[in-house]
């Protein structure tokens, strides 16, 4: 604020509402010095800008009884404009103590859900030891690819973080052995696999996790000529984080190691992906994930 501009219009103001002695100038008045409070101006110095904009009238006057009016007037309109000042300030002190208590237990309740992601994360790998670390490595990938395509930090990158690591909790309904088989699975156990993105969505609904996490893990596998599963969802009607979720899982698990088949390499993956463009997986996020390997030099990290 220009506090010397308004200190001259506040003049003004009190020099108009003398010569007219006019309801509208003092409320004018009255008004503006409210302005000041909300700008963030102390109540003290509020008073100085008040006690300056009488001296100029008195410095305009000879008049004995207008400068005896002025006094009679001013002492009630700057006792008002102080209790107003005072009191707005407590309230704005209230105010940022509880904006911060409510940022603290945001920031609590935060790490909470992060720890028990993790949980989750870990309890699900340990029944599945040849996919370990692949919801993790899944997840760095995806928020890489999130951060490509320009989404925004605070919300989409660490939603599409949250969903990634996750999105396989469902295979705990999965029986381990079929889990852990070394051969191809037959029908009734690939209808068996096919099941976890539902059983995980019916999980993470319960628990309440921000939207679109549950959403998003239950869409993964979708494809988007509808081909894919639980839904057979095609085009927009999947989830923008889940077409990012599905790229990203097709290329972790293509270039890792699965008890039915050796790594098969990043470039098989990027290739199948790549192919697979604006067919089974979207060709934004397919062109983000290429780019995050091939102009950014993405590598799965070995922590992940």
């Amino acid at each position: 604020m220009d506090t010397p501009g308004f200190k001259d219009a506040y003049a003004s103001v009190l020099e108009a509402f003398v010569e007219s002695q006019g309801e509208q100038s003092l409320m004018e008045a009255a008004e503006m010095g409210c302005e000041l409070v909300h700008a963030g101006v102390p109540p003290e110095d509020i008073a100085e800008i008040h006690e300056e904009a009488l001296r100029r009238l008195a410095e305009k006057s000879e008049d004995k009884t207008l400068l005896e009016f002025v006094q009679r007037i001013s002492a009630p309109l700057m006792e008002m404009l102080m209790a107003y000042g005072l009191a707005f300030r407590e309230r704005e002190e209230e105010r940022r103590r509880a904006q911060g208590q409510l940022e603290a237990s945001h920031g609590r309740l935060e790490h909470m859900l992060h720890g028990m992601i993790q949980v989750v994360e870990q309890m699900t790998e340990v029944r599945d030891p040849y996919t370990a670390g692949h919801q993790a490595r899944v997840a760095e990938l995806s928020t890489a690819i999130a951060r490509q395509m320009g989404l925004p930090e605070e919300t989409c990158v660490s939603l599409v973080d949250m969903t990634a690591r996750v999105h396989d909790i469902g295979k705990a309904a999965v029986p381990a052995e079929i889990l852990s088989k070394p051969g191809k699975l037959n029908d009734s156990e690939f209808a068996l696999i096919k099941t976890h993105p539902q059983v995980a969505y019916d999980i993470l609904k319960s628990a309440e996790l921000p939207y679109p996490v549950a959403e998003a893990v239950l869409q993964h596998h979708e494809r988007l000529d509808g081909s894919g599963y639980p839904q057979g969802l095609s085009g927009d009607d999947i989830l923008p984080e889940a077409q990012i979720l599905a790229v990203a899982d097709v290329v972790e698990a293509m270039s890792s190691h699965r008890p039915y088949r050796p790594a098969l390499g990043i470039e098989a993956a990027l290739d199948e992906v790549s192919s697979g463009s604006g067919i089974r997986y979207d060709p934004d996020t397919v062109a983000a994930c290429l780019a995050v390997f091939r102009q950014n030099g993405f590598a799965f990290s070995s922590s992940a």
